[in-house]
């Protein structure tokens, strides 16, 4: 989880839950000390007290009264944007999240959290793995790498999962390994790209922002999935056989 920021005067970031407190000072001595707009990424339950979102989160914190200001964004991609338009400083990210918010809206980390750094009892964490069939590859012609794979089939854990899908689909975009695609405004970019790079797609699963704008599913990202296997919008493994990490 990392908070990201543009290149600009006003140092708007996006916050990581825990270093909101470390990033309100940061972004206070950066900004002269500003009182600072934190974005809620998601829809608040009814009667929530938006009014007093930030003298909480400011008493929770130990911080100087008036430090941070609350608005609802509904959803990280709203907060990226809200931040990238100087209508907003701040918000809390997931990894996946971050990426998106980087690639999109030109946001980058300036804080980060480690899980194990310094412990004696790390928290978990896994690795993310591309496997490629020894066949797939014997039947390569020439030097093989990650452009090889252009034109083949890809199955992934879900759209926007991170190991499945962020690490792998973001390295080879930032890489430009893939090239990015941006022909369908109703679509987002990193689910045309990965449709056009590769021949055959199973990506399933529908987030808030995507793969199609709304939340829906994607056609090009389910055909590669099973034959009425069940719903691409899902990732369960009742749902989608070929979802999830079995």
């Amino acid at each position: 989880l990392h908070p990201l920021f543009p290149a600009q005067v006003r140092a708007p970031y996006a916050m990581a839950p825990n270093m909101i407190a470390a990033g309100l000072v940061l972004m206070q001595l950066l900004a002269g000390g500003m009182a600072q707009r934190l974005c809620i990424p998601f829809t608040l339950p009814t009667g929530f007290d938006l009014a007093t979102c930030g003298s909480e989160i400011t008493t929770a914190l130990s911080l100087s009264a008036g430090t941070v200001t609350c608005i609802v964004g509904g959803s990280a991609s709203a907060c990226s944007a809200l931040i990238q338009a100087g209508q907003a400083d701040l918000t809390k990210l997931g990894g996946d999240e971050m990426f998106v918010a980087n690639a999109d809206y030109g946001l980058v980390a300036i804080v980060s959290e480690s899980y194990t750094a310094g412990s004696s009892d790390p928290a978990p964490n896994y690795y993310s793995v591309a496997v490629v069939k020894t066949a797939t590859c014997s039947a390569l012609t020439g030097s093989k790498h990650l452009a090889s794979l252009a034109g083949l089939s890809s199955c992934h854990t879900g759209y926007r999962k991170t190991a499945g899908w962020v690490l792998p689909m973001g390295y080879m975009l930032s890489q430009g390994i893939m090239p990015k695609v941006t022909d369908d405004a109703s679509v987002q970019s990193d689910a045309q790209s990965v449709s056009a790079f590769f021949d055959n797609v199973c990506a399933p699963r529908t987030t808030a922002e995507g793969p199609a704008l709304g939340g829906t599913k994607y056609e090009p990202l389910c055909a590669g999935c099973a034959p009425g296997g069940g719903d691409c919008s899902d990732t369960s493994m009742t749902a989608e056989p070929y979802g999830d990490y079995a």
